[in-house]
């Protein structure tokens, strides 16, 4: 029987922010690892295997020249998560074209952040499409079987609004 291991993300800049990052991402099954700055992060990444990085971007600069120094390392090919609280000053979109594959606003939605690690690890993560549906056959089955229960384990969909 093969025994697979959880995937391991290191979270750089570790805040109270990343304490919810941290959370969401163990409660999902991946082993969390932080790092308190760019250069012990960039030590760790050379001693040990994650499968992905998630850096909180708080100095945009050092933030990119980290990113930068990550790529031209040849044997750190991770995947690299942005955490960024400037949202709309560029600084996401800046990073995307120095080497990092993706980027979340700040302050983080859990969802939101554990699709994007799901993405980037190639997990299936389901569409919002998909979610939909797997929620619509789900009623079917409650209203079909009369189970009042089953709404338990249902997100709520929006409801829409009368005009």
């Amino acid at each position: 029987m093969k025994v697979t291991r959880p995937q391991r993300i290191l979270i750089v800049i570790y805040d109270a922010q990343s304490e919810v990052m941290r959370g969401a991402l163990a409660a999902r099954g991946f082993a969390v690892t932080a790092a308190p700055d760019y250069d012990s992060a960039y030590h760790q990444l050379l001693e040990a295997r994650f499968d992905l990085v998630v850096i909180d971007l708080v100095e945009v600069a050092e933030g990119v020249e980290f990113i930068k120094r990550l790529r031209a390392t040849t044997n750190l090919t991770q995947p690299l998560l942005l955490a960024i609280a400037e949202w709309g000053t560029g600084a996401g979109a800046f990073a995307l074209t120095r080497g990092a594959n993706a980027y979340e606003p700040k302050p983080l939605d859990a969802a939101r952040l554990l699709d994007s690690v799901e993405r980037l690890l190639g997990k299936k993560a389901l569409s919002a499409r998909e979610r939909w549906e797997q929620n619509e056959r789900k009623r079917f089955i409650q209203r079909e079987t009369g189970n009042e229960e089953s709404h338990l384990y249902l997100p709520a969909l929006p409801r829409a609004r009368r005009v």
